[in-house]
């Protein structure tokens, strides 16, 4: 199970083994973080809804696939990025 919560502005998602950071690019806090479908994360920030993409994050987005800033926090099995990568491909392959 995933799990999302806020830390200062950024929001931290808990993938069980590994768990990273993502800062959301607000310089206030951020509040409300809840996981939506397709690895959405939505959350408050000045008090405006806005939301980032783990998949996004961690691939990046078309045409160029580059990855947006984020840490990996906690890595259980020393797996590094190749096993996030492993991991979230898995969770959306698997729903």
């Amino acid at each position: 199970m995933i799990t999302v919560r806020a830390d200062g502005n950024a929001v931290v998602v808990d993938f069980g083994d590994i768990v990273i950071k993502i800062p959301s690019g607000y310089s206030s806090s951020i509040s409300g973080v809840r996981l939506g479908k397709g690895g959405v994360v939505y959350f408050f920030a000045d008090g405006e809804e806005d939301f980032l993409s783990i998949g996004a994050t961690v691939f990046g987005e078309e045409p160029k696939f580059i990855p947006f800033e984020y840490s990996i926090i906690f890595d259980k099995h020393s797996k590094g990025i190749q096993g996030l990568h492993e991991l979230i491909r898995g969770i959306y392959t698997n729903g």
